[in-house]
């Protein structure tokens, strides 16, 4: 995600009053990076279910890994 679409999400939930989670979109942009760099592909495209799975499946690793903590 870049730098524009990243506030533009942020604008968007802010103009319809919706909370806005720092943590998801700093993860999303994250991982678009890495993606980026290492597949060459997308993998925070919400319209990709390739996309879609990896996302969950590393969002609930991160979750798991945190409670350990």
């Amino acid at each position: 995600m870049k730098v524009e679409e990243l506030i533009y999400d942020v604008n968007e939930r802010l103009v319809k009053g919706e909370v806005v989670d720092f943590g998801r979109a700093t993860f999303k942009t994250t991982l678009n990076q890495l993606s980026h760099t290492m597949f060459f592909v997308d993998l925070v495209d919400a319209s990709n279910e390739m996309a879609r799975e990896f996302k969950e499946s590393m969002w609930g690793s991160m979750e798991e890994a945190e409670k350990l903590n």
